[in-house]
């Protein structure tokens, strides 16, 4: 980049860090003692605005975003944890890395997938405002009614999620009042406690029932209360089962597992209760207690003062309210000031004393609710020391105690090799050093980070193992690229590719049966069980057919790939003897199928219609039925068969070409796709051996232009051992036939490589993006697009 953080005045540098992510902010601040010495204890909005949109990402929207959040409020209590030299900066940073994802809507979708459920009896509506574009409509809602056609056969909401068990940071919304202006205002309490509390508010219907609306001799009634997550929200009203409880309003009665008593005021339209937990430190119990228009609710028949009611603590406790009226309920969990607002200083109150252990209990929290671990993050396990020990110096306060620049260059690698991409990248624009002297002399940073990103979205590599570029790929950069520019490049066009046998598809397709196609995973004890490249077939029965296809289908255009190969003669002249991970782009892809005698339990298992055992190889397409065929039987999908060495598209059994020798445990079998990247045609190819085989027209057949997935036919009981390139080829040439695609295709590489963004893991989960049918778009081509394959076969 021309330009550096450390060239721009203070508001333009404010103005930058307002637009950024907060680990960006943090690796900035670790890069640049003007950011951490002079920019953040003097800006503490930058932080403020990130605690902010961090809330608003997990929890509810807050009126905090104008005038740089200015009425979000540390609490005195929690303010109290902090060493006084802590800067508000620092605190925010802090409480925005505690925050987790806490009740702040009615999952009304949960409600319509409990059994018993029907729109017609059942049916709850949202009043609300529909979400904005781009916002994903979860079923999550504060404001609802329930419509259905039928009083007294009772159903409940519940909350999004539980009140946390242990100690949080919670927001709440507080009216303060301005005596200078004689006015009311509202700011945005920020505290911890280890309880939680909600109220809804009743007003009339929108629109009142039908009088036909059977009513089933009931009257009409709300309820509120909390429930775990086995209570049944079709049929019940909280507290009609143990465990739940319920402050019912037809009779003002509290249901649990306490004997039925009188218990508080009846309440309806106009009125609003409230519903909370408490934690008690006396014993480490849990209360529950409930409100009625901003006051207390207390009976004689309860123990102690008469407020709360005992709960055990092994259950996640889940705000509910019970529906059986049509009128409008709208719920808060603190978006809006509480009708009962003591309830605030009640719960902040009580991390008043526990100091150290607040701050333990904060990042435990925070580790469990973040969506990836901190371990990978020099910065994230830095300001978890500092909260795990309390022990803030006056340079903690003001930022990060050592600048990058203290370091030496050996040292500095060694923490960005700990990094995670994103703040690499950061650290990169913030710091002329790290730019200049550091990234483009040590390429094994963003090798690390390459090796973490295929290693997340793909299959794992030998740390012991060397990878290098492939030269082909190597000659489409700039001369002047250097070669962690190349691997940092490389690392953001890493997409999802065949990496192993997605077991699971096959399990919910239509006809499996554990007795006739269970499936077993031979994976070995340290690698992922669902991420299988080894398993055999386990069922009871031979001759019922099944496959099992890759988590991926081959992609179309050009690609990141990575291929082990074996060392060639040339390597071992120049003294290179051991096997390397190359790195290249390619269309299409390859893989290969070894087969191996296993001991089975079904030694003596009958065979459906007197069929020999069998495998298969090919290719085949989303819609493929899993269960009760091979490859090839569809015109969807292409197989080379073991039992008979013939090759089959889109016909019937036994009814194949004649195409090569037949295979069985003891040999390797390849199959993969080869496109030409100048007219986009695409060709199926198969080797048996380390050979190529060819037809009677030819080795390369053309097939449709669409999503093929690597597939196995399954019905031996044969250890079957899938390599997508994790191991070298037996069909050892395909690795340089592949690569030498991109070869004079600079334009074409550049324009389907995409720059995909790396999450703060440094690489999200495939399972997240992968087998999405609906998306399919290479099974759109042709008329026959919507049919199955029963049609087309």
């Amino acid at each position: 980049m021309p330009t550096h953080l450390l060239t721009l005045d203070d508001a333009l540098l404010l103005r930058v860090l307002s637009f950024a992510a907060e680990r960006d902010v943090e690796a900035v601040t670790m890069a640049s003692r003007l950011v951490a010495l002079h920019v953040l204890p003097q800006y503490p909005e930058i932080w403020r605005v990130l605690f902010a949109r961090q809330w608003e990402k997990l929890n509810f929207p807050l009126d905090a975003k104008t005038e740089n959040a200015r009425n979000l409020v540390v609490d005195a209590r929690l303010r109290a944890l902090f060493p006084l030299e802590c800067t508000d900066a620092r605190i925010f940073q802090l409480l925005t890395h505690a925050i987790v994802q806490l009740p702040s809507g009615m999952d009304i979708g949960e409600t319509q997938r409990s059994r018993g459920y029907s729109d017609t009896h059942h049916r709850i509506v949202p009043l609300e405002k529909k979400k904005s574009e781009g916002q994903d409509d979860d079923g999550v809602v504060t404001t609802f009614a329930f419509d259905g056609r039928r009083f007294g056969n009772d159903r409940s909401v519940r909350a999004n999620v539980p009140f946390p068990t242990s100690l949080y940071i919670a927001v709440f919304k507080r009216r303060v009042q301005d005596f200078a202006n004689k006015k009311q205002s509202f700011v945005y309490q920020i505290g911890a406690t280890t309880s939680g509390y909600f109220e809804i508010s009743i007003s009339n219907p929108i629109s009142r029932p039908s009088p036909h609306t059977v009513r089933n001799g009931r009257v009409e009634m709300t309820a509120i209360g909390l429930v775990p997550s086995s209570f049944p929200l079709v049929g019940k009203q909280p507290g009609w089962i143990i465990p739940s409880f319920g402050y019912h309003g037809d009779n003002g009665k509290l249901y649990s597992a306490l004997p039925l008593e009188p218990f508080g005021p009846q309440f309806g339209v106009n009125d609003t209760v409230g519903c909370g937990i408490r934690h008690s430190s006396k014993d480490n119990g849990r209360r529950v207690f409930f409100t009625h228009n901003g006051n207390t609710v207390t009976s004689r028949y309860l123990p102690g003062s008469g407020r709360y009611i005992p709960c055990d603590k092994k259950h996640e406790w889940f705000p509910v309210v019970g529906l059986d009226s049509p009128n409008t309920i709208h719920v808060n969990f603190g978006q809006q000031p509480f009708k009962y607002d003591h309830v605030i200083d009640e719960l902040f109150s009580e991390c008043v004393g526990i100091n150290a252990l607040a701050a333990r209990q904060m990042l435990q929290n925070a580790n469990k609710a973040r969506f990836h671990s901190v371990r990978h993050n020099c910065i994230d396990a830095f300001i978890a020391n500092i909260l795990e020990r309390r022990r803030l110096t006056t340079a903690f306060a003001a930022g990060m105690a050592t600048s990058l620049f203290d370091l030496g260059d050996e040292l500095l690698v060694h923490v960005l090799s700990f990094a995670a991409p994103r703040d690499v990248e950061s650290l990169t624009v913030a710091s002329p050093l790290v730019a200049r002297d550091v990234v483009p002399w040590f390429p094994a940073i963003w090798e690390n980070i390459f090796r973490r990103r295929w290693e997340a979205l793909n299959f794992p590599l030998d740390s012991d193992t060397l990878l290098q570029i492939n030269e082909n790929l190597d000659a489409l950069f700039p001369s002047s690229c250097t070669e962690s520019r190349k691997l940092q490049l490389l690392t953001h066009a890493i997409i999802p590719v065949p990496s192993y046998a997605d077991i699971r598809e096959t399990q919910k397709a239509l006809g499996y049966t554990d007795a006739y196609h269970r499936i077993v995973s031979l994976q070995a004890p340290d690698l992922r069980e669902s991420h299988a490249v080894d398993f055999a077939l386990d069922g009871g029965m031979l001759g019922d057919d099944r496959c099992v296809r890759a988590n991926m289908p081959f992609p179309t255009t050009f690609h990141v790939a990575v291929y082990k190969r074996n060392p060639t003669e040339e390597d071992k002249v120049q003294g290179h003897t051991r096997p390397v991970y190359h790195v290249g782009v390619v269309p299409g892809g390859y893989f290969e199928l070894s087969l191996s005698k296993r001991q089975h339990r079904h030694a003596r298992a009958p065979s459906m219609f007197g069929q020999e055992a069998m495998t298969s190889i090919g290719l085949v397409n989303s819609k493929f039925p899993l269960v009760g065929k091979q490859p090839g039987w569809t015109r969807r999908s292409h197989g080379y068969h073991g039992d008979d060495g013939r090759y089959y598209h889109g016909t019937p059994f036994e009814q194949g070409q004649p195409f090569g020798p037949i295979f069985k445990s003891g040999g390797t079998v390849g199959c993969g796709i080869r496109i030409n990247p100048r007219t986009g045609t695409l060709f199926v190819f198969f080797t048996n051996n380390g050979e190529l085989l060819s037809g009677e027209d030819g080795a390369y057949e053309e097939c449709e232009h669409r999503n093929w997935y690597p597939a196995v036919g399954l019905d031996s009981y044969d250890a079957l051992h899938l390599n997508f390139g994790q191991e070298p080829f037996v069909y050892g040439a395909i690795t340089d036939e592949l690569f030498e695609e991109c070869n004079d295709m600079a334009t074409a590489v550049s324009e389907q490589l995409q720059w995909y963004d790396i999450s703060d893991s440094d690489g999200e989960s495939s399972d997240d993006e992968e087998n999405n049918d609906d998306n399919d778009s290479g099974d759109g081509f042709g008329s026959d697009a919507d049919m199955s394959d029963e049609e087309l076969a």
